[in-house]
């Protein structure tokens, strides 16, 4: 690669690095919300038991009812999104919401019921973080061939 070429592509990268982060972020989030969400249907994030009348409607509906996975209908999850992301001097802020306002209210009792069931434990922002690292260096060395 020519001296002026690699120049090129350096002050491309510099002109768009705001946006390959925020996409970073964003792809890697909706990723690592994936594995969380899968963590509370399926490997008992909650922690929690059905008390017994709704372990029986859980049971009649064909529902597992080993722990609390709050997937009843799906709705609650579907409608989750990512609604902003903070760039902060300190780190990000990643604020989620919900299409319908129906699902927000299921969280938030579920929130009080449960705790902050969606918070990232420091494994998963482990795995963030090397999300958009491993997503940066890709983007990087693409437009540096």
């Amino acid at each position: 690669m020519v001296l002026s070429e690699a120049i090129q592509k350096l002050e491309l990268l510099r002109d768009n690095i705001d946006d390959l982060l925020l996409f970073s972020m964003e792809r890697s989030i909706v990723a690592v919300m994936s594995l969380v969400i899968s963590d509370v249907q399926l490997q008992n994030r909650i922690g929690a038991d059905y008390s017994e009348r709704y372990k029986k409607y859980r049971q009649e509906k064909g529902r597992q009812t080993a722990f609390v996975d709050l997937t009843l209908t799906g709705d609650m999850f579907r409608g989750l999104q990512i609604v902003e992301i903070e760039v902060q001097e300190d780190g990000m802020k990643i604020h989620m919401g919900f299409t319908r306002q129906e699902d927000f209210e299921k969280y938030t009792d579920n929130r009080v019921r449960y705790g902050d069931f969606l918070a990232l434990t420091e494994k998963e922002m482990e795995i963030y973080r090397n999300e958009v690292i491993d997503y940066i260096s890709k983007q990087i060395k693409d437009i540096l061939k």
